[in-house]
């Protein structure tokens, strides 16, 4: 089950502002759950999650397409 709250979160330009974050449990390779809280970004093309998560989920990374991803203020992000 998720839980959907708002968080005050300190940027660099607007002060603090209101960010929508789910809280969700992933059931591990051993079945043990693992709690995670993933901001949502509703305008975001993609979503990307740490290597730890991809781990918990056994994703082979490696069997991945390397891909650079833009942000607005244009750095990259490689990502699979």
């Amino acid at each position: 089950m998720s839980i959907h709250k708002w968080r005050r979160l300190p940027t660099k330009y607007f002060g603090e502002v209101w960010v929508p974050f789910a809280h969700i449990q992933l059931k591990g390779s051993t079945g043990k759950l693992h709690a995670l809280s993933l901001q949502i970004d509703s305008g975001a093309v993609v979503s990307l999650l740490s290597r730890s998560v991809a781990e918990l989920l056994q994703i082979d990374l490696k069997k991945g397409h390397r891909v650079e991803l833009g942000s607005v203020g244009g750095a990259a992000t490689v990502a699979r």
